[in-house]
């Protein structure tokens, strides 16, 4: 499990990995945080719950990243850690745990999870995603 950044013009791009593909949904989203603020955040923790639907697990991806990114530029919500995640069809259900900091250190803003050059496969014993973000 792990993520790394990948360089891409103008833009930003992670390649993330997880033993499953609920790991790849935990992971890219703390990779979002990692790229878009500077140091360690403490605060509140609140819980919030998603719904999401899609044809493909790459659907339900960007729209998951894309609202751990309003969460964080407009609620002023960091994205902490999955509580539940349970795929069902085209659905996703989400249960995750944000921190309300008093002060969020940007270093870059992230506009948008894109569909460029969007997947994720089975790698070995896991998953590999890639995600290209608007910057």
């Amino acid at each position: 499990m792990g993520i790394e950044e990948i360089k891409h013009t103008a833009d930003i791009g992670l390649r993330v990995t997880g033993n499953s593909i609920e790991e790849i949904f935990s992971e890219a989203a703390k990779g979002v945080v990692n790229v878009a603020i500077e140091g360690k955040v403490e605060g509140e923790e609140e819980i919030h719950s998603f719904e999401f639907n899609g044809d493909t697990k790459e659907d339900l991806l960007v729209e998951w990243l894309n609202e751990v990114i309003y969460f964080l530029y407009e609620k002023g919500l960091v994205f902490k850690n999955l509580k539940k995640i349970i795929f069902e069809d085209k659905n996703v259900m989400i249960e995750a745990e944000f921190l309300k900091p008093e002060n969020i250190n940007y270093s870059i803003e992230v506009k948008s999870a894109t569909y460029h050059n969007l997947k994720i496969e089975e790698k070995g014993n896991g998953f590999e995603a890639t995600v290209i973000f608007d910057t």
